[in-house]
């Protein structure tokens, strides 16, 4: 982890640039004594394909020149494991991209992509309030946050916490202070290390280092299933299609439905 975020993506002036280089080569070959010698013996669609690059010559041209380090955010003083993309198909569509990040100095950024500035971030987003989760873990350790994920649905996102807890806000571009507080994902034992909204149930999905994954209403009220594993869950992913749970167990890798009506305990093994 690092507290720098590096945004990578293509680079069109680049590419552009390269093309042309490509295009202005191509017709100094067509120049040469060597070409015209052999000119009379082409026929036209050679000639012409010898003027014009290949889709396949512009497609690895663009991968070559065109993906690049574009912006680098900084804002955190800690690492920063979680990351979230919050589109402009959610709002107003002359608004900016924005890229929410999570890190273990409690902070929550908000960023605009298409300046790489830093709109606002909440300071203190572990609550201490003695509810919930506090500013501190067992022992007196500070709670670090491990994962972040945005719902476009219901407009909220989750970040889960070292404390065993995960907390729901509400997004707003507009200030911090409508970032309220809306629900909190209680349960787990250990450490949170996961959070991912599952669009298939309509609610959120934790796991933890207690070996188990649970899955939480829009509102975090209450466990909807618990899936129990025999190794620490590091790493989430959902199939939006078909709504499976997938989860990474060491040397691992399980994947179990993310609704079991008739089954509220099932197993990873």
């Amino acid at each position: 982890h690092t507290h720098t975020q590096v945004v990578w993506g293509y680079n069109h002036e680049a590419v552009d640039v390269l093309l042309q280089l490509q295009r202005e080569a191509a017709l100094a070959e067509m120049a040469s004594d060597a070409f015209k010698q052999y000119q009379s013996l082409m026929s036209r669609e050679a000639l012409a394909n010898s003027a014009t690059l290949s889709e396949e010559d512009s497609a690895v041209t663009s991968r070559v020149a065109g993906f690049t380090c574009l912006q680098v955010l900084n804002g955190h003083t800690a690492s920063v494991p979680g990351l979230a993309l919050v589109g402009v198909s959610s709002r107003d569509k002359d608004s900016s991209t924005y890229l929410l990040s999570a890190g273990w100095d409690q902070r929550v950024c908000l960023w605009d992509l298409q300046s790489a500035r830093l709109v606002m971030h909440l300071t203190q987003a572990v609550p201490v309030d003695g509810a919930g989760g506090s500013g501190g873990g067992d022992g007196g350790e500070p709670v670090i946050l491990t994962d972040l994920d945005y719902s476009e649905a219901c407009n909220r996102f989750a970040y889960s916490c070292s404390n065993g807890t995960a907390y729901i806000r509400q997004f707003s571009d507009k200030s911090p202070s409508k970032w309220l507080l809306v629900g909190r994902m209680e349960g787990h034992k250990m450490e949170v290390t996961q959070v991912r909204w599952n669009p298939f149930s309509g609610g959120w999905v934790t796991a933890s280092e207690d070996c188990t994954v649970r899955t939480w209403s829009c509102d975090g009220e209450g466990v909807q299933m618990v899936v129990v594993g025999s190794h620490v869950v590091s790493v989430l992913a959902l199939d939006v299609c078909h709504g499976y749970i997938m989860a990474a167990l060491q040397d691992l890798f399980k994947c179990v439905p993310s609704h079991a009506p008739h089954k509220p305990f099932t197993t990873l093994d």
